[in-house]
C-alpha cells in the first residue's frame, strides 16, 4: 500500500548561553494504513477466518468496523473488510482503475489516491456495498449516536435467504488531543437478526394453536349444517329459508379455513393470497343472509299493502351478485395499483434490533375502504332486523340476524383494535383474528340452527298423542237448548284456551256474549298416512275436510248466531276433522324422502257452557287423561 499517515512532532533543546529553545528538528513517524486494517481485522473484531464463519471479515456477532476521516470527502483510514484504503487510477482518468498488470507493464501511467466510502459501494466483496450502504445511512442521519438502519445492497440483487436483509450501524468519534488534525469517524454495522414471532411455522405452540382453532371452527359450523340441511323438509326449517341459511352456515365454514393461510413467511404472494381469501369469503358469507331477510321483509310487506309480488329463489340468488362483484372488483383494483406485499422493516428497541417481515399495503387507502363497505353490510343487517323485528318467529328471524350482526361488528371492533393501538408481535395478531372468526361465526351461525332444532323437539313432543290408541280423534257434541250451550268430550288429550261465552235468549231470537264469561276450545292431533280411504260422506272444503255421521249435516263452522241455529245442531253426535301437509312427528328426524308422507289430523271441540267450574273441571279431566 503506498499510502500511509505520519505522526511528527519537533524537537528542541536550550540554548545554555541565551537559554532560548533551538529548534533541532522533527521526529516523525510513519503509519501504514493497511497496517490499521489489519489492526482491525485480528485484535479489534477477532477475525472469523478461524473459526470459518460465514463473514470472514467480521466479528463473531457479525459487525463490520470502517474507520474515516472527520472532513470531507471521508477519506476511508480503515476497514475491517481488509479492502485497501487506496487505489490506483490513471493519470489521465481518474475514474478507471489501473489493474494490477497495467501497473507493472508500465503501459499507463498511474497514480495512488485514496479511496472514499463511495467507491466502496462499487466492490466485488459483498462487506464493501454494506459497509457504504451504512456509511451513506449515517451521513443522512448526521452520524448519529442512536442505531441507524441500512439495505443488504447484495440482498437486493440476490434471493439468497441466509443473507440479512438490513444492518444497523453507529458512529463514534475518535480524537487525539495532541494531534489536531487527527479526527476520525468510526462507523459499526451490524447485522439485524430476524424476527421469531412474525411468522407460523410447523412446530411452533402457536402454529398448533391457530390449526386447532381454525380446524374446530370449520368443523362445528359443518356440523350445523348437517344438522339443519338434513331437516330442511321439516315446517321449521322450509319456514326459515334454507337454502341461504344454509349458504350463510358453510361460508362461516369457509371464512374459518382462511386463517390456514396465517402459515409460513410473509410473501408477495401468500399476502395476496391471504387478502382476496378473507375478504372475498366474508362477502360470500354475509349476502346471502342479508338477500334471505330482506325477501321476506319486502313479501310480508307487499302482503301488508294487498300487492301480488313474487321472489323466487333465482331472483333472490341474483339480488346477492351486486355485493360480491363490487368486492371482487375492489380487490382486484387494489391488486393493480396498491397490492398488498411483503414488507421488511427494522424495529430498534434501546440497544436491540430486530427484523419484522408482515403483509402491507403502501396507503391506508384498503383498509378504509374495507371498513366502509363490509361495515355497511353489518349495518344493513342491522337495519334489516330492525324492520323485521315485528314478523312472527316463524318466517322472521329479527333476533337472530341482530345477534349475528351484533356479534360479528363487535368481534371486529375488538380485533381492529388490538391490532392496531396495542404493540403485540404478530403471532400474537394471528391468534386474535383466529379466535374472532372463530366466535363470531360459530355462535352466528348457532343463532340461526339452534332455534329451529329447539323448535322441531317441541313440536314433535307436542304431536304426540296422549294415550296409546291409534286412529283419528273424535269427540262427542251434546247441545241444549235450553240454556244456551254445547259440551263436547274426548277420547284424546286437548290443548285449550277461553273466550266469551254466547248466551242464547229464548223469544228474543239471538244470543249475546257476556265478556265476563268464556268458551272453551280444545283438540288434538294425529297422524294418518295420506293413502289411507276417505269416507264418501267427507266433503271437501278448501282441503279441510269435515266427516260427519248422524241425521245432521254440517259443512261450515258451528254458527251460534239465534235460536233457530241452534235447533238445527244434532243433539247427538258428529265427527270432524282438519287434514293437511305435515312431516311425521315424533323423535325420529330421518329424511322425510325416505319415509311415507302423512296427513296431519286436526279435531276441535267447542263448548259453551253457564258455569266457569264446569270448564275448569273439564280441563281437569282432558289434563288428567293426558297423565
Amino acid at each position: 500500500n503506498d499510502m500511509g499517515i505520519s505522526y511528527g512532532k519537533p524537537l528542541y533543546y536550550t540554548d545554555p548561553a541565551t537559554g532560548h529553545k533551538v529548534f533541532r528538528g522533527v521526529i516523525c513517524v510513519d503509519y501504514d494504513l493497511e497496517v490499521i486494517s489489519k489492526f482491525l481485522r485480528e485484535v479489534f473484531l477477532e477475525m472469523g477466518l478461524i473459526e470459518e464463519e460465514v463473514s470472514m471479515y467480521s466479528s463473531s456477532s457479525g459487525a463490520t468496523v470502517l474507520i474515516v476521516e472527520d472532513d470531507a470527502p471521508h477519506y476511508i483510514i480503515g476497514s475491517s473488510t481488509g479492502s485497501k484504503a487506496a487505489k490506483k487510477v490513471r493519470v489521465d482518468d481518474e475514474t478507471i482503475t489501473c489493474k494490477d498488470d497495467e501497473i507493472f507493464s508500465g503501459e499507463f501511467e498511474c497514480k495512488t489516491v485514496r479511496s472514499t466510502p463511495g467507491d466502496y459501494a462499487h466492490s466485488d466483496f459483498p462487506l464493501d456495498g454494506i459497509m457504504a450502504y451504512a456509511f451513506e445511512e449515517q451521513k443522512k442521519a448526521g452520524f448519529s449516536k442512536e442505531l441507524v438502519v441500512s439495505e443488504n445492497p447484495t440482498k437486493i440483487h440476490s434471493d439468497d435467504t441466509a443473507l440479512p436483509d438490513f444492518y444497523v450501524s453507529q458512529s463514534l468519534n475518535y480524537e487525539q488531543p495532541e494531534g489536531q488534525n487527527l479526527k476520525w469517524k468510526i462507523i459499526v454495522a451490524m447485522p439485524v437478526p430476524v424476527a421469531a414471532n412474525d411468522e407460523l411455522y410447523y412446530g411452533d405452540p402457536i402454529f398448533v394453536v391457530v390449526l386447532a382453532v381454525g380446524v374446530t371452527g370449520c368443523a362445528a359450523c359443518l356440523l350445523l349444517f348437517y344438522q339443519y340441511f338434513k331437516r330442511r323438509k321439516r315446517t321449521e326449517v322450509r319456514m326459515s329459508d334454507w337454502r341461504f341459511t344454509s349458504a350463510f352456515i358453510l361460508g362461516c365454514a369457509v371464512l374459518n379455513l382462511t386463517t390456514l393461510t396465517y402459515f409460513g413467511p410473509a410473501s408477495d404472494e401468500m399476502c395476496m393470497l391471504r387478502m382476496w381469501s378473507f375478504h372475498l369469503v366474508f362477502v360470500l358469507t354475509l349476502s346471502p343472509l342479508l338477500v334471505k331477510v330482506w325477501r321476506i321483509y319486502t313479501l310480508v310487506r307487499s302482503a301488508d299493502r294487498a300487492i301480488r309480488l313474487s321472489i323466487t329463489n333465482q331472483k333472490a340468488l341474483l339480488y346477492t351478485m351486486p355485493a360480491i362483484l363490487l368486492q371482487a372488483s375492489i380487490l382486484t383494483l387494489f391488486s393493480i395499483f396498491d397490492p398488498s406485499k411483503a414488507y421488511t422493516y427494522v424495529e430498534i428497541d434501546g440497544s436491540s434490533s430486530y427484523q419484522h417481515s408482515v403483509c402491507r399495503h403502501d396507503t391506508p387507502a384498503f383498509a378504509v375502504t374495507q371498513l366502509i363497505f363490509e361495515g355497511g353490510l353489518v349495518l344493513v343487517g342491522c337495519v334489516l332486523a330492525w324492520k323485521t323485528r315485528n314478523l312472527g318467529s316463524t318466517l322472521g328471524e329479527a333476533k337472530q340476524l341482530l345477534f349475528a350482526m351484533y356479534n360479528i361488528g363487535l368481534v371486529a371492533l375488538i380485533v381492529l383494535l388490538m391490532s392496531y393501538f396495542l404493540r403485540i408481535d404478530q403471532k400474537s395478531v394471528y391468534v386474535i383474528k383466529t379466535v374472532g372468526i372463530f366466535w363470531s361465526t360459530v355462535f352466528s351461525s348457532c343463532a340461526f340452527v339452534l332455534p329451529r332444532l329447539l323448535q322441531i323437539k317441541r313440536n314433535s313432543v307436542r304431536r304426540r298423542p296422549c294415550s296409546s290408541v291409534n286412529g283419528p280423534s273424535s269427540h262427542h257434541q251434546d247441545t241444549n237448548t235450553n240454556r244456551g250451550s254445547l259440551s263436547t268430550s274426548f277420547n284424546r288429550g286437548s290443548l285449550s284456551t277461553s273466550f266469551n261465552l254466547g248466551i242464547a235468549h229464548p223469544g228474543s231470537g239471538s244470543s249475546s256474549i257476556p265478556k265476563e264469561q268464556s268458551k272453551f276450545w280444545g283438540g288434538s292431533m294425529v297422524a294418518e298416512p295420506r293413502t289411507s280411504k276417505v269416507s264418501s260422506s267427507v266433503k271437501s272444503l278448501n282441503d279441510y275436510n269435515i266427516e260427519l255421521a248422524g241425521q245432521t249435516t254440517h259443512s261450515e263452522a258451528l254458527n251460534v248466531k239465534n235460536q233457530s241455529s241452534l235447533d238445527s245442531v244434532d243433539k247427538q253426535s258428529f265427527y270432524s276433522s282438519g287434514s293437511f301437509d305435515v312431516d311425521t312427528p315424533g323423535d325420529d328426524d330421518s329424511e322425510a324422502s325416505d319415509k311415507q308422507e302423512h296427513r296431519n289430523t286436526s279435531v276441535t271441540k267447542l263448548s259453551v257452557t253457564m258455569s266457569e267450574s264446569s270448564i275448569n273441571q273439564e280441563l281437569g279431566r282432558s289434563i288428567d287423561s293426558c297423565d
